[in-house]
């Protein structure tokens, strides 16, 4: 309130083991831009005693270390100790989890990470399949981890989904068999025509649209007419212009020539 970042410091080094220090540590840690108070929340956090309020307390330390301050090694550091103590991530420290390994270039730690969450459920979520493939496929070059992970969430969810991560999966378990060269592979092209076919169309579109049965009957009543009376024009096209008499021609040339004698006489 009084805008006195020393003041503010001096009373959180007094009330060092108040429970909201740590926090109030980490916010004046970024209102100043101070990496060495950051240092000081993150030494009070892991003094504290095990616990779901430390667990909680490095995962936002982490938060911070990768979000105000780009420090994507020491929010590595945070992650490794909060999921020290924990069982497995939840789904909002798992995201976070993952963006911090992926900025550290953790790859292989963001991989097990993703193949642990998305082999433990049943039915995995499709998106988590489809980004533990991509990092199997394009960064660690594992097609054949890849291919066995898409091929069994596939197989978990029986058939072929219709939303995005759905056909993410297909696309990359398609690309790790044709890398590999497998059976597979034909397999997986058909399930994804399928996939994106839209229901009751058919496979090869129509040059123009189909006609009523009366709009059908109406042309062909137009056709035989046409057919019976071949010298009348049709509808669209003009009428041809009537060519110009012998008469009323020589009648202009005559008006021409005695405009011109007469014009020649005076």
């Amino acid at each position: 309130m009084l805008d006195d970042p020393a003041l503010a410091a001096r009373h959180l080094d007094l009330g060092d083991r108040h429970p909201l220090a740590p926090g109030l540590r980490r916010a004046l840690a970024v209102a100043l831009g101070d990496r060495r108070i950051l240092d000081g929340a993150q030494a009070s956090i892991e003094r504290q005693p095990a616990g779901a309020a430390r667990e909680v307390a490095l995962w936002e330390l982490a938060s911070t270390w990768l979000h105000g301050f780009g420090d994507a090694e020491r929010a590595k550091a945070s992650v490794a100790a909060a999921l020290a103590g924990a069982a497995a991530p939840g789904p909002d420290t798992l995201a976070l989890a993952t963006m911090v390994w992926a900025c550290a270039g953790d790859h292989a730690a963001l991989a097990q990470a993703l193949l642990a969450a998305a082999t433990t459920a049943s039915a995995p979520p499709l998106a988590m399949v489809a980004d533990g493939a991509a990092v199997l496929l394009d960064q660690l070059g594992d097609a054949a981890a890849a291919l066995a992970l898409t091929s069994s969430a596939l197989a978990a969810h029986g058939g072929a989904p219709v939303d995005v991560a759905g056909l993410r999966v297909i696309d990359l378990g398609l690309e790790a068999a044709l890398r590999l060269g497998d059976a597979r592979a034909p397999g997986l092209a058909a399930l994804r025509a399928r996939a994106v076919r839209r229901p009751g169309r058919r496979s090869t579109p129509r040059s123009r649209p189909r006609r009523s049965r009366r709009s059908r009957r109406r042309c062909a009543r137009t056709i035989r007419r046409r057919r019976a009376s071949p010298t009348r024009s049709p509808r669209w096209r003009s009428p041809p212009t009537a060519p110009r008499s012998a008469a009323g021609s020589r009648s202009a040339g005559d008006r021409r020539r005695r405009s011109r004698g007469g014009a020649g006489g005076a």
